[in-house]
C-alpha cells in the first residue's frame, strides 16, 4: 500500500512500485553540519538554493519509481529514488523520469549523482555532481563547484569561488567565472570568458577558445584540436603555458607585456610574431622553428609549443 505524500512528514520513504508518476510535495529539516545527498536516475531536476534550514521537493515522481526516499540520516539529508534491477538507459530517457525542484540552504554542501537527467543548478554553495549522460546548467554558484559528466554537456555562469568542470565527449560552455577554474574535455569543445586569475584548460580532440581578463596563471593544452585565446593582459609575474600536438596555436593579449617568451613549433611548424621585430629561428636540418625574446623587465613567463601545429603572437 502506497504512502500518501503530504506535508506533516517528517520524512517520506515509499517501497512499492507506482503504477504512474505521483506527485510529490514535502519539507525535511536540514541540520547546520549536515550536508544534502540527491540521487535521481533519469528526468529532470532543478535544484535552488536558498536560506533558512529546510529541504523541500516538490514535483511528479519517475513513473517507474520502486522507491524514493527523503530523510534525516546522520550526517546528510537524503533524497533517493529508485527503479527496478533490469532499468537501463535506453536514450529514451529523457522523455520519461522525474520531474523535481529542490529547494535547500545554499550554505550546506551538496552531493549529487544522476544518470541521464537533465540537471539546472542555480544560487547553490559548494556542490560536487557527477552524471553519465545528462546535461548541466549551472548559474551563480557561491561555493566551488565539482562537476563531472561523460557525455553531457555543461553550461556555467558565474560561478564565483572557482570551479573543477569536466565531461569526456560533452561540450563545455563558461560564463563570468572568478576564482582557480579547471575545465577538461576529451573531445569535447571548450568556450570559455571570464575573469579568472588561474586556469587549466585541457581538450584532446576538441577546440579551446578563451576570451580572459587579467591572467597570472594558464595553462592549456589540445592534441589534435585548435587553441584560441584572448585576455586583457598578463598579470605581474604571470605565467602561462601552451601546448598542442597537431592544433593550432593562437595568443591574443592586449595589454602591455612584461614577460619572457619562448615558441617551439616542430617539423613543418610556423611561427607569426607581432609583439616584437624578433623572427623565429628555422632549424638547420629540420624545418622547425623557435622564437625567443622579452619584453620589459622579463618577470612574467609565455611558453608556447607545438609538435606539427602553428603558433601566433598577436596584439
Amino acid at each position: 500500500m502506497k504512502r500518501l505524500l503530504t506535508g506533516g512528514l517528517l520524512s517520506l520513504t515509499l517501497f512499492t512500485p507506482l503504477l504512474a508518476a505521483e506527485s510529490v510535495d514535502q519539507s525535511q529539516a536540514i541540520g547546520p553540519d549536515q550536508a544534502l545527498r540527491v540521487a535521481i536516475p533519469r528526468g529532470h531536476v532543478t535544484l535552488v538554493g536558498t536560506e533558512g534550514d529546510k529541504v523541500t521537493v516538490k514535483g511528479t515522481l519517475d513513473e517507474d519509481t520502486e522507491s524514493f526516499q527523503f530523510e534525516s540520516q546522520g550526517d546528510a539529508v537524503v533524497i533517493k529514488l529508485e527503479l527496478p534491477n533490469n532499468w537501463h538507459d535506453n536514450g529514451n530517457s529523457r522523455d520519461r523520469g522525474a520531474r523535481l525542484t529542490i529547494h535547500y540552504p545554499s550554505s550546506r554542501a551538496l552531493e549529487f549523482s544522476t544518470v541521464s537527467a537533465d540537471t539546472d543548478a542555480r544560487e547553490l554553495g559548494s556542490a560536487r555532481m557527477e552524471s553519465v549522460s545528462g546535461d548541466f546548467v549551472l548559474t551563480q554558484f557561491t561555493g566551488k563547484a565539482m562537476v563531472e559528466t561523460v557525455s553531457g554537456d555543461i553550461e556555467a555562469r558565474d560561478l564565483q569561488q572557482g570551479a573543477n568542470l569536466e565531461t569526456v565527449s560533452g561540450d563545455i560552455k563558461e560564463r563570468g567565472g572568478l576564482g582557480e577554474l579547471r575545465i577538461h574535455s576529451v573531445s569535447g569543445d571548450l568556450e570559455i570568458q571570464n575573469q579568472a586569475r588561474k586556469l587549466d584548460l585541457e581538450s584532446v580532440s576538441g577546440d579551446v577558445e578563451a576570451a580572459l581578463g587579467p591572467v597570472s596563471q594558464l595553462r592549456s593544452r589540445t592534441v589534435s584540436g585548435e587553441m584560441t585565446l584572448t585576455m586583457s593582459e598578463l598579470a605581474s609575474s604571470g605565467d602561462i603555458a601552451l601546448e598542442t600536438v597537431s592544433g593550432d596555436i593562437q595568443l591574443t593579449i592586449k595589454g602591455e607585456l612584461d614577460a619572457r617568451i619562448s615558441a617551439d613549433t616542430g617539423p613543418g611548424g610556423r611561427i607569426r610574431n607581432d609583439w616584437s621585430d624578433e623572427a623565429p629561428r628555422r632549424g638547420k636540418y629540420v624545418s622547425n622553428e623557435s622564437l625567443e625574446f622579452t619584453i620589459g623587465q622579463g618577470n612574467g613567463s609565455i611558453r608556447l609549443n607545438t609538435v606539427s601545429g602553428d603558433l601566433q603572437l598577436k596584439k
